[in-house]
């Protein structure tokens, strides 16, 4: 797992090898999915109901922690998107 940010900023990537997918080229091209901050003061419930109305559908919804709320969604084109508030 690795986490990239910009010096002085809130922006993250994170990159998390999926060992199932190592070396398999596919669809997502081996990668398992996206991970994005909201801005802050952004509501997950909101950016979850934009997704479904761009044809996104929710895969998974939880909290890491509690008080941690995520969910994964799928975007039209298939990609696997973690939403974090």
């Amino acid at each position: 797992m690795v986490f990239l940010s910009t010096p002085g900023s809130q922006d993250s990537i994170t990159l998390n090898e999926d060992p199932g997918e190592v070396g398999v080229a596919g669809a997502n091209g081996g990668v398992n999915h996206f991970g994005l901050r909201l801005s802050e003061g952004a509501d997950l419930d909101i950016a979850v109901r934009d997704v479904e109305m761009a044809g996104g559908t929710v895969v998974k919804r939880g909290e890491h922690a509690p008080g941690v709320p995520f969910s994964y969604i799928r975007d039209p084109d298939g990609y696997l998107i973690e939403l974090l508030p």
